[in-house]
């Protein structure tokens, strides 16, 4: 299947833009983790059809991690909008729409040297959608980071300052753009103008955890206190 395919180097607005500029192909994988990707036969053609079929602007899917022990499958998280996860695991390739990532490009005027692919993420979640595919479609066989380096791969440190502050300016951005920027001064909280029964409340989130809210609750339920305290 005729479809350009690229490995990101770096995070940076600018990398971006150069393969929006490169790309000849209506869509395009990008491969944003360091390693030897392996398509399984007939991936290729499902990511599109997919993507053609629920009009999502970008798409992912689980895959299999090979290492010493053999062939793991990695299943990968449903997307939900309003997402701002900057660290979000969408595997190790992602497909694109390449018009709207030109457009995203063409129109963008931040430059980031880290939150490039984050920014564009962000974007492309205000106007389209991003899709996961719950089913295995490559393999990825890691490799050191000696060699990743070699490779011109940008291993970032999510705690440098300067990733920090990259991710928190596109995301206040993106904010901003669809209206949901906090920008109100704050109020203080009186905590004393009335009484409470309990001190305080656990709340445990409940959506697509069948398998594991039993534990959180007994968990919840376990610790062990000098005041009264809810669990919702």
């Amino acid at each position: 299947m005729n479809t350009n395919h690229f490995i990101l180097k770096t995070l940076s607005t600018k990398e971006l833009t150069n393969i929006a500029n490169t790309a000849t192909t209506e869509w395009l994988f990008l491969q944003t983790e360091a390693g030897e990707v392996e398509f399984l036969p007939q991936a290729e053609k499902r990511f599109i059809e997919i993507a053609e079929a629920t009009g999502a602007a970008m798409v992912y899917s689980d895959y299999y991690q090979i290492t010493e022990d053999g062939k793991n499958p990695i299943t990968t998280i449903e997307y939900q909008r309003g997402s701002l996860r900057d660290d979000f695991n969408f595997g190790a390739v992602i497909l694109l729409n390449t018009g709207i990532l030109k457009k995203i490009t063409t129109h963008t005027s931040e430059d980031y040297e880290f939150a490039g692919l984050y920014d564009i993420r962000l974007k492309i979640s205000e106007t389209s959608s991003i899709f996961r595919i719950a089913e295995p479609l490559y393999l990825l066989t890691p490799v050191s980071a000696t060699e990743a380096e070699s490779r011109h791969f940008a291993y970032i440190d999510k705690k440098n300052r300067n990733v920090q502050i990259d991710m928190e300016k596109a995301c206040t951005a993106h904010l901003k753009r669809i209206g949901a920027l906090l920008t109100g001064n704050p109020k203080s909280v009186n905590l004393d103008c009335e009484s409470f029964d309990c001190e305080a409340s656990i709340i445990i989130p409940v959506h697509n955890r069948q398998k594991t809210i039993a534990d959180a609750i007994h968990s919840a339920l376990g610790q062990q206190t000098n005041f009264k305290f809810n669990v919702l």
